[in-house]
C-alpha cells in the first residue's frame, strides 16, 4: 500500500500529493496504520498485564 502511495506522489509531483487519487490512497494507508497501531497497543497491554501478574506471583511466593 505504501509503495502505491509513494508512486502516486512521485508521479504527480507536488500537485500529485494533493490530487484526489493520492488523498484516497493516503486515507487507506492511514487506516491501515491505525489498525496496526491499535493491534500492537493491545498486544503490548496484554503482555504488560502478564508481566505484572508474574511479578506479583513471584513476590507472593517469596513472601513480599
Amino acid at each position: 500500500m505504501f509503495h502505491r502511495l509513494k508512486e502516486c506522489i512521485s508521479a504527480g509531483g507536488l500537485s500529485g500529493r494533493f490530487s484526489l487519487q493520492c488523498k484516497e490512497l493516503q486515507a487507506v494507508f492511514d487506516n491501515c496504520l491505525k489498525v496496526d497501531f491499535e493491534t500492537k497497543r493491545l498486544e503490548n497491554s496484554v503482555r504488560a498485564k502478564e508481566r505484572a501478574k508474574k511479578w506479583k506471583d513471584a513476590n507472593q511466593d517469596i513472601g513480599m
